[in-house]
C-alpha cells in the first residue's frame, strides 16, 4: 500500500497477517548449569520438556499479527532517550526498514533467508535485540502487563523525586554492582491493572543454521545476572522477574528445531543493605504514555509527564478513529509540527495514498492532560476491553490503549479539542 510519511509517498507491504513462536519456561537451575548441553528435538518428550529448550512437543504459543509485532517493536524503541528529529524518524524508521524482513502466515515465525556467514555481524546482532524485545513485550502483554518502560529511566526518576542526588544514584549502582552484577540493569519494569510490578531483561539470537548444538544458555545466564540484584532496590519490591529470550530461525533452517522463545522466572535477589526507590504508584504509566506522546511529536507534554511535573498546554484539535466502542485520538507519523484542520487533506501529488498514524484512546489522553495541568491530579487509566481490535486489518490496538495502523477511509474521522 501507498502510505504517507514524512509528507512523502511510500510504498509499504505490511502483511496483514499472523504468525506464532512456541515458548517453554525453564528454571534458573537448569541454565545456570556450566555443563549442561540442550538437547535437540531428536529427544524424548520426557527430556525434552526436562532439559531441552527446543522438543518434539507441542508447547504452548504466542500468536500475533504483523501489525501488532511492529506495534511492539515501535513501544520498545519509543522507550530510548531520544532526540526531537531521532523521535520523528524512529516513528516509523523499523516499519519501514523492516516490513519485508519476516515470514507470515506460517506454523512458526521466521525471518527471511540471508547469508548464512554473515549472521554474526554487529548490525544484525543489535537487530537481533530489537526483534527480542518486541516478541517479550507480545509476551508479558499475554501476561496481562499493560505498562512499561525502561527500568533504569523509571528508578532514576523515583529517585530525583525522593531527593536522592545525582552522587547518591552513583554510590547506589556502585553498591548494587558490588551484590550481583547490576551494572548492566534489566531492560524494561512493566505494571498490570493491578498494580503488579515486574522487571524483564530481553534478549535476541539468530539462530544459524550451520549450528546444531548452539548454546544459548550463556544468553540467558547474563540476562539473569542483569535482573539479580533489582529487586533489592525498587520498594515495593517486584513481584516477578524475567529473563526472556527470542531465538528466530531462517525460512529455509532445515532442523525440526524451531523458532522459540524461553522464558525464565528467577525468584531475584533480597539484599536488605542496599536502600531502595519507593516508586510513585503511576510512575510506570506515565513512562510509558510519555514515550508514545514523543513519537506522536508531544515532547513538552510527554516530558510534564514522565517527570510528573505541570506544563502549560495549549488547545489542540485531534482527528479521530472510533474502532468498535473506543475511540482514539490520532496524529500522523513524521511531522515536526501539528496540523489541526487540514490534518488528513490531500495535496503535493498525494492523493491516493493512505497517512500512518499513532494513537491514544481519547479517556487516555484526557487523563494525560488533567495529569499535567494540575501534579496532584492522579494520573489513572481504566482497563479497556478490546473483542473486537482483529476486526482492524490495518493496524493494531494494544491494551494500554495506544494505537499504531493507517487510516483506510480519511472523510470518515472525527475530531477532539484536548489541552496539551
Amino acid at each position: 500500500m501507498n502510505i504517507i510519511v514524512f509528507g512523502q509517498s511510500v510504498n509499504i507491504n505490511v502483511p496483514n497477517s499472523k504468525s506464532e513462536i512456541p515458548y517453554v519456561i525453564k528454571s534458573p537451575k537448569l541454565v545456570r548449569k556450566p555443563n549442561a548441553s540442550l538437547r535437540l528435538s531428536k529427544a524424548s518428550k520426557k527430556l525434552a520438556l526436562k532439559d531441552s529448550f527446543y522438543g518434539n512437543f507441542k508447547p504452548p504459543n504466542i500468536d500475533f499479527t504483523a501489525w501488532e509485532f511492529f506495534h511492539a517493536a515501535k513501544k520498545t524503541e519509543m522507550t530510548s532517550t531520544l532526540t526531537t528529529l531521532a523521535s520523528e524518524r524512529r516513528a516509523a524508521a523499523f516499519f519501514m526498514e523492516h516490513e519485508e524482513t519476516f515470514i507470515w502466515d506460517t506454523p512458526n515465525f521466521r525471518r527471511r533467508d540471508r547469508s548464512a556467514f554473515a549472521l554474526e555481524d554487529f548490525a544484525w546482532s543489535g537487530f537481533a535485540g530489537r526483534v527480542g524485545e518486541a516478541v517479550a513485550f507480545l509476551a508479558m502483554v499475554k501476561k496481562g502487563y499493560k505498562y512499561w518502560d525502561r527500568c533504569a529511566t523509571v528508578w532514576e526518576i523515583a529517585a530525583r523525586q525522593a531527593n536522592i542526588t545525582h552522587e547518591d544514584q552513583l554510590k547506589v549502582a556502585i553498591s548494587v554492582g558490588q551484590s550481583g552484577k547490576p551494572v548492566l540493569e534489566p531492560d524494561f519494569i512493566l505494571e498490570n491493572d493491578e498494580g503488579d510490578v515486574a522487571i524483564m531483561e530481553a534478549k535476541g539470537s539468530f539462530v544459524n543454521p550451520n549450528e546444531i548444538n548452539k548454546n544459548d544458555k550463556k544468553e540467558l545466564r547474563h540476562a539473569l545476572d542483569q535482573i539479580d540484584a533489582w529487586a533489592s532496590v525498587i520498594s515495593p519490591s517486584p513481584s516477578k522477574n524475567y529473563a526472556i529470550l527470542t531465538l528466530l530461525r531462517q525460512e529455509t533452517d532445515p532442523h525440526k528445531d524451531p523458532s522459540l522463545v524461553v522464558v525464565v522466572d528467577p525468584p531475584g535477589r533480597n539484599n536488605i543493605n542496599l536502600p531502595s526507590v519507593e516508586l510513585p504508584r503511576d510512575l510506570i504509566k506515565r513512562c510509558n504514555f510519555a514515550s508514545w506522546l514523543e513519537g506522536m511529536g508531544f515532547y513538552r507534554s510527554a516530558k510534564a509527564l514522565r517527570n510528573c511535573e505541570e506544563t502549560q498546554t495549549e488547545e489542540l484539535i485531534f482527528r479521530t478513529k472510533k474502532v468498535g466502542n473506543h475511540t482514539f485520538a490520532i496524529r500522523r507519523i513524521g511531522y515536526e509540527y501539528f496540523e489541526p484542520i487540514d490534518f488528513f487533506h490531500h495535496r503535493r501529488g498525494l492523493i491516493g495514498t493512505k497517512p500512518m498514524v499513532m494513537g491514544i484512546e481519547v479517556e487516555t489522553l484526557h487523563s494525560i492532560s488533567a495529569s499535567i495541568r494540575n501534579i496532584d491530579n492522579m494520573f489513572t487509566t481504566e482497563p479497556l476491553a478490546f473483542e473486537d481490535i482483529e476486526k482492524y486489518e490495518t493496524g493494531s490496538i494494544m491494551s494500554d490503549g495506544t494505537f499504531l495502523g493507517v487510516i483506510e477511509d480519511t472523510e470518515r474521522l472525527g475530531t477532539i479539542d484536548i489541552n496539551l
